[in-house]
């Protein structure tokens, strides 16, 4: 019994802690990428599609594991899609940013999250579907 509520007690200290969107999104980029000759609102639509059928598990989370939830403002030529843990909390895990930047689009990603849910776990399977969506995108080497 005290190992129980003990664990709870971590439990909703841990999640006291996570950033929230907004902090998030106020974060240096942890990565960025240029797609050349291609729509803001497409690339975003496909990553999203790409990365809510990637892989999941039962026991730990993985990029497939996340809700993802895509906003886009076509006043600013821009789209983002946010993967949150499956939680009443929605802390935010990821956050890719798509820019519209002439014919081409700007791509940045920002990590959140907490304990081993930390969103830099996930950049590994990120990339990949933004290049499977975009074939020539330029992607910089991780920022921080």
């Amino acid at each position: 019994m005290k190992r129980s509520i003990a664990f709870l007690l971590v439990a909703i200290a841990a999640t006291g802690c996570a950033p929230s969107l907004a902090e998030v999104r106020n974060q240096t980029p942890t990565r960025t990428a240029r797609a050349a000759n291609a729509d803001y609102q497409t690339l975003a639509g496909c990553v999203a599609e790409r990365l809510q059928t990637g892989e999941s598990s039962y026991w730990t989370a993985k990029i497939g594991n996340l809700n993802y939830q895509t906003v886009t403002r076509t006043d600013e030529k821009r789209a983002m899609l946010t993967g949150s843990l499956p939680s009443r909390q929605h802390i935010p895990v990821i956050d890719l940013t798509f820019r519209q930047d002439g014919a081409d689009v700007i791509v940045e990603s920002r990590s959140g999250g907490i304990g081993l849910s930390r969103g830099e776990r996930f950049e590994s399977s990120l990339w990949p579907a933004v290049e499977k969506c975009a074939p020539g995108v330029v992607i910089s080497p991780p920022l921080r």
